[in-house]
């Protein structure tokens, strides 16, 4: 089986995606399909290591690494722990491996561990992502598009045939999508309810609903660029009329 390019993704692009095991008679690797339609069997992420554990006979090894997105376990076993023997909590590390999925998580089998000192790198990989990441929800904005104007079985045929989506594979983006529209309405509804006239502190809003960071910012942007919400300074939005 040919190996497989490990993609460049944010750790929430993993955790937050749909897993698909692999199939030896069609030599399908498996993968995670990402919320944003991408499907990765090997992954090239960068984070800090916020935790470390190895087993003491040194046949099982994990660290959990962070980074802007979110945090994700490696885990290494047999030969492989003496990659994590010598990586510290602190560090910052690039990990390559495949996505794995056990006990209703999805972790990364380690592959290649290395630290990286350049101070500068997070900020060059965070935009690298984040361009990739527009890209991508471009193409899920067509395929919703779509949605609306075609009936459903044409919709799904023609989805088949231009991006090679499995209707199971179709049916995840499209739950994602319609949470999401959910989330943006309980966000709206949570601004309204904490203005009291002068705006709300962004900082208020993370501290009064239950969502991921990453997620509750990219739906406070998405809200501003969409003109629901507006800054009337730095830091303080309110909900537009």
């Amino acid at each position: 089986m040919e190996r497989n390019i490990a993609i460049k993704c944010c750790i929430e692009e993993i955790i937050n995606g749909k897993f698909y095991g692999g199939n030896k008679e069609s030599l399908r690797s498996s993968y995670v399909l990402t919320k944003y339609g991408e499907r990765i069997s090997r992954v090239n992420i960068f984070g800090t290591v916020v935790d470390k554990f190895v087993s003491e006979d040194d046949s099982y090894a994990s660290i959990i690494i962070n980074d802007f997105s979110g945090a994700v376990r490696v885990k290494a076993f047999k030969e492989d722990v003496k990659k994590l023997k010598e990586i510290e909590v602190g560090n910052n590390v690039i990990v390559i491996g495949k996505p794995r999925f056990w006990n209703n998580e999805i972790y990364i089998g380690l592959e290649i561990i290395r630290v990286v000192e350049d101070p500068n790198f997070e900020s060059y990989r965070r935009i690298e992502i984040l361009k990739k990441l527009i890209e991508r929800k471009r193409m899920i904005s067509e395929i919703l598009n779509l949605k609306e104007k075609l009936e459903e079985e044409s919709f799904r045929n023609y989805i088949k045939e231009r991006y090679g989506y499995s209707d199971d594979e179709l049916d995840f983006l499209l739950q994602v999508k319609e949470e999401r529209k959910d989330f943006k309405l309980q966000v709206l509804k949570i601004i309204k309810e904490l203005d009291k006239g002068n705006g709300v502190d962004v900082l208020d809003i993370f501290g009064s609903i239950n969502l991921e960071s990453s997620i509750l910012d990219s739906i406070l942007t998405e809200l501003l660029n969409e003109g629901k919400i507006y800054e009337i300074e730095p830091g303080k939005i309110k909900v537009k009329i």
